[in-house]
């Protein structure tokens, strides 16, 4: 359930959303306020998809509260996080990981920099990819499911990831089309989140007064470790802490573990 608020759409706080365990809390939510941005959204040609032409799209969390693509984008994170692969006896389907469209801008927040790439096929707002990165700055649930009441009891900080000269994201909602995986397209985006992070800190390197910005670049994010584990250390990222969840938590078979991870990003090849 949401409220309009100034043509965005922003979650009802008297509405009591039930999230999984892992999940990153922005310490606000966005405010129609919060999400104002002069740029356009910016569009460019995709890899081809099933022999079809896509297109990237990258938008603020403003243009993408506002953009067609949120039931599309709703529909296939719901899909690949229910239905994918090696989920049988972890997860079940009827546990949807958004209860809503507008789930997708509660969880962003309103951290300012907050950016969302959208593979869709050319034409269309018929999302095939979509990956974010946000300043980590939240909180993480600790517990089996959660409503806004619990939050506090319920998270936890990472501790000794983030020093002072050290810029932290998070790779948040990353989810591909059932039909368009192992296509290499969750590789395709998280490349494009990296680049668009090397970029932005590479442009923040030196403020308006010459002092010098953070020094170290590093990406964060949750998974379950039976199902993402692999994928995610093939490509450099390393377990900071796991939480195991016994047979029986939201109606698992087997069990599950969240593991969080990070990694620190090659800066040598910064695009100029």
């Amino acid at each position: 359930m949401a409220i309009v608020e100034n043509s965005v759409v922003r979650p009802d706080l008297r509405d009591p959303n039930i999230y999984l365990p892992g999940v990153t809390f922005p310490e606000k939510v966005a405010t129609s306020q919060d999400l104002t941005t002069a740029e356009e959204p910016q569009t460019f040609p995709g890899p081809e998809i099933n022999g079809r032409a896509t297109e990237v799209t990258l938008l603020s969390t403003d243009q993408l509260a506002k953009s067609a693509f949120l039931p599309s984008l709703h529909h296939i994170i719901n899909d690949a996080f229910g239905n994918g692969d090696g989920r049988k006896g972890i997860w079940e389907r009827k546990n949807d990981r958004l209860k809503s469209d507008n789930q997708i801008i509660d969880e962003l927040g309103s951290v300012p920099g907050t950016f969302t790439y959208v593979l869709s096929f050319a034409g269309t707002n018929q999302a095939v990819g979509t990956a974010s990165g946000k300043r980590y700055e939240g909180r993480q649930l600790i517990v089996e499911k959660c409503d806004k009441a619990a939050r506090e009891k319920n998270t936890w900080k990472r501790t000794g990831l983030v020093p002072d000269d050290t810029d932290a994201w998070e790779l948040a909602l990353m989810a591909v089309d059932l039909n368009a995986q192992r296509q290499g397209v969750a590789r395709y985006l998280m490349e494009l989140v990296e680049k668009e992070l090397k970029r932005r800190f590479q442009a923040a390197a030196v403020d308006a007064n010459g002092e010098k910005k953070p020094q170290v670049l590093k990406t964060m994010l949750t998974c379950m470790k039976e199902i993402n584990y692999g994928f995610y250390t093939r490509r450099g990222f390393a377990p900071d802490y796991e939480i195991f969840y016994e047979p029986g938590h939201l109606g698992s078979t087997n069990g599950f573990t969240v593991i969080h991870m990070s990694k620190t990003v090659n800066l040598e090849d910064v695009p100029t």
